[in-house]
């Protein structure tokens, strides 16, 4: 016996596309605000509390997110007493890991994905970062995909790093090489949070 193909219902094609369309959209709405709306918010705890419950970011609630940080993506994990400056952006859709008691200054940029030049469409890739505990990240540096910043590391203003920096060193330049090393001891907490979020 042989089997006919009912023809295609063009009805379905449209509400599928619709649908479709619809989920572009709120998707879109979503990163609209997070990083238009969100990060304005006067108040650490609120901006913490939508990073959490509504972006399931893993940020502890005892780390400072300042306002006007910006994401993109939603692997990212912020740890305790760990100040994140405002104006600074973390992409997360490598994945990106930050330790406890970790500053990171104004301006810094933490990238987890690139692309690929030698692609004929460019596709996208990159890698974790993991910036490990007591690592203090200076004024406007940039951090590439894949990077590991050991502990106790200062990365100096305006460095880019672009391989692995060792335990208690001190980088700077671009790229950033190790320039001197830094005493191996239990440093303070760095944690504050003003509630203007420290724009001044």
């Amino acid at each position: 016996m042989k089997f006919v193909e009912s023809p295609s219902n063009p009805a379905n094609g449209f509400f599928d596309f619709l649908y479709k369309s619809v989920i572009s959209i709120l998707r879109g709405l979503k990163f609209y605000l997070l990083n238009h709306v969100i990060l304005h918010l006067p108040s650490n705890s609120l901006r913490n509390l939508f990073y959490r419950k509504v972006y399931k970011f893993k940020i502890n609630p005892r780390s400072a997110v300042h306002i006007n940080v910006k994401f993109f993506g939603k692997s990212i994990a912020i740890g305790k007493n760990t100040v994140v400056n405002s104006e600074s952006l973390i992409d997360g859709r490598g994945g990106c890991i930050i330790g406890e008691n970790v500053s990171v200054s104004r301006k810094t940029t933490i990238l987890t994905m690139g692309h690929d030049y030698n692609d004929k469409s460019f596709k996208l890739k990159g890698g974790m970062v993991t910036i490990m505990d007591d690592v203090w990240i200076g004024y406007d540096a940039l951090i590439l995909p894949g990077v590991t910043i050991g502990k106790g590391a200062v990365v100096a203003a305006k460095a880019v790093v672009t391989k692995d920096v060792p335990d208690y060193t001190v980088v700077g330049g671009n790229p950033a090489k190790v320039i001197t090393t830094r005493k191996e001891q239990a440093y303070e907490s760095v944690y504050y949070r003003p509630f203007f979020g420290g724009q001044s």
